[in-house]
């Protein structure tokens, strides 16, 4: 029975696994998008490291998140960050208006999506990047969209922040008031939050608001406290850019201080990050250097940024510095070749979608054309500049920036389908395989239960085997009614010798009837025959003649049969192996499970839980 059983455990232990496979096929897709979670988490943590040290890469790593997330039909805000990663990376090489498209794609899926928060850092970006270009008009609307929708989620550090680029902004614009009030509502958010980084960074924009409201005193306290907070919060890029920011100030008035102030922000940059090339400071130690008429060192600290801006790709910084070179050239008087690094410089610009620095740059050129006395030339730049601020103030800017939109929603719709094609597809393909694996799984199960049905069969023949052992035993151990009544001459009839061999086996089996000296399991022949006052070799004679037996073989079957008879006995049925072991004889309980198996043919195990619970036909139920 215990056999059966475990047949069975087996059985079903088996059957489980295969239900449970079966199971788990049904959620392929779900295990699919798991295992792919540590490749995706990898692509992130790449894409967000290369963002300012290799764009390119950035970029390559942020495409292959953005599809990995398409493919998995995933279009939430996580999507929609890693679109601001790539636009960021984008604005690192330079290129805005690649920036600009992209985040422009992001706010058309967070509208689509419901997803006011991911709308709300949509916009705020991109109220950053139009802000960075002079495009005030555009960047304001956004701005306050997404102050909006902050507020709307009680999102205060983000709203904080939002304060205070729209205090950044109207600053840029000339309304200085206004920029004070909401650089002060963001100061609170922040000092209420404990926000060590971002208060630096808030009183870097309220001493820029002072400076430019001629509050000279005002804006160098800002400046320091923004040093001091930004130093306890070791936050040493922010830091540099106060150093460069007060610098500027400082750059007319004592261009000794703001030259040191320049230095002390590329140690610090060397010092905190080494990977990160000194193009800003260097670029405003080229332009003080410009302002105190040193030519020279002016060209040289320019020759340094602008190997800098190649190695990295920047083309924004090329174009600044290669109008810093006509600055210098045309202060040197050498005008044809200040003509020729502007409108290098204004190509760069357009080619990026840079309009404001473009712009910057054409009214150089314009000045440089009148100097020069070429006035058709000046007309000509004058005419563009004045194309580009009508489309800026009459709304075509805003016309081309709804044509984006609509063109980039076309895409992603148009992307969304084949998605959804591919998708489709693959739950096609799904179906398929698991119909296949339902089938071998069947199949399995099957043979499973064939196997069971006549593994069953083998143990239930097994079983009737081993009880037709035992009774065929029990049958001639009779031991205490056929030993009594035993006659010697029966044994061994015969000759005089046979007379003394049956002598010698009748005390032998009297004696171990009456006394069982079997049950030392130190017991050797020699004691035997000291006891019966004969020799060794006479008992192995005798014993020999006895069913071809000798005396270890004659002696076990003594014990076994003791063993047997203790557990028929239900006085005996709960002692454990070792007892009946020693108690009928035996020295360990290997020694009395191997005498057991050699003299009845059957397992001890076996015969404690078979036979002496059940009879031969229980075992037969299956």
């Amino acid at each position: 029975m215990f056999m059966k059983r475990k047949v069975q455990f087996f059985f079903f232990f088996f059957a489980s696994i295969i239900i449970v496979t079966i199971m788990q096929s049904c959620n392929s897709v779900d295990k699919n998008t798991e295992s792919n979670q540590d490749r995706y988490k990898n692509l992130v943590e790449r894409s967000d490291k290369f963002l300012k040290t290799n764009p390119d890469s950035a970029i390559y790593y942020a495409d292959s998140v953005i599809q990995f997330l398409l493919k998995n039909g995933i279009t939430d805000s996580t999507l929609i960050a890693m679109m601001g990663i790539k636009a960021q990376s984008w604005l690192n090489k330079g290129h805005s208006d690649s920036a600009i498209n992209i985040l422009l794609r992001a706010r058309t899926m967070a509208i689509e999506a419901s997803d006011t928060l991911a709308q709300a850092n949509s916009s705020f970006k991109l109220g950053e990047v139009l802000a960075d270009r002079e495009d005030y008009n555009s960047a304001e609307k956004y701005i306050k969209e997404a102050i909006l929708l902050f507020e709307l989620h009680k999102k205060e550090y983000k709203l904080a922040a939002a304060y205070h680029l729209f205090g950044t902004l109207l600053i840029s614009k000339g309304d200085n008031m206004k920029a004070q009030e909401y650089l002060m509502k963001a100061t609170a958010v922040f000092k209420h939050l404990d926000s060590f980084n971002a208060l630096g960074v808030i009183y870097i924009a309220i001493a820029r608001n002072n400076n430019a409201m001629g509050n000279k005193d005002e804006a160098a306290k800002y400046y320091k406290l923004a040093i001091s907070q930004l130093a306890e919060a070791h936050d040493t890029s922010n830091l540099g850019i106060a150093y460069i920011n007060m610098g500027v100030m400082l750059r007319t008035t004592n261009p000794d201080s703001a030259l040191a102030l320049y230095r002390k922000a590329i140690a610090l940059l060397a010092a905190s990050d080494s990977s990160q090339p000194p193009i800003v400071e260097k670029y405003n130690i080229a332009n003080l250097y410009l302002d105190q008429k040193q030519y020279s060192k002016a060209l040289e600290e320019y020759d340094e940024v602008l190997e800098l801006c190649k190695s990295y790709n920047l083309a924004g910084g090329i174009a600044r510095v290669y109008s810093g070179y006509a600055s210098v050239y045309e202060e040197t008087g050498k005008r044809s070749l200040a003509t020729s690094y502007l409108t290098k410089a204004v190509r760069i610009a357009d080619s990026i979608g840079d309009v404001s620095l473009g712009l910057k740059l054409r009214q150089s050129l314009m000045d440089n054309y009148r100097k020069q006395h070429n006035y058709d030339a000046a007309m000509l730049i004058n005419d563009t500049i004045k194309i580009i601020h009508d489309t800026l103030t009459t709304g075509g800017n805003k016309t081309i920036m709804r044509t984006m939109e609509q063109l980039h929603e076309a895409e992603n719709k148009e992307l969304e389908n084949s998605i959804l094609k591919k998708e489709l597809k693959n739950q096609a393909d799904q179906t398929i395989y698991r119909q296949v694996i339902f089938t071998i799984l069947a199949l399995a199960l099957v043979l499973m239960f064939y196997l069971y049905r006549k593994i069953s069969r083998l143990y239930v023949e097994r079983t009737k085997a081993y009880h037709t052992l035992i009774s065929k035993y029990k049958q001639e151990s009779e031991l205490l009614s056929r030993l009594r009544s035993i006659k010697t001459t029966e044994i061994l009839p015969g000759t005089e010798s046979q007379t003394a061999k049956n002598d010698i086996l009748e005390q032998l089996i009297e004696y171990y009837v009456t006394e069982k000296p079997y049950l030392d399991p130190k017991l050797k022949v020699a004691d035997v025959a000291e006891k019966l006052n004969c020799s060794r070799k006479a008992i192995a004679l005798a014993l020999k003649e006895y069913k071809d037996s000798n005396f270890n073989t004659f002696t076990n079957r003594f014990r076994v049969d003791m063993a047997i008879a203790m557990m028929d006995n239900p006085t005996f049925s709960n002692y454990k192996i070792e007892a009946i072991a020693y108690d009928s004889g035996f020295g360990s309980k290997s020694n009395f499970y191997d005498k057991f198996e050699s003299c009845t043919g059957v397992k001890f195990n076996y015969y404690r839980r078979y036979h002496t619970t059940q009879s031969p036909d229980d075992s037969n139920d299956e």
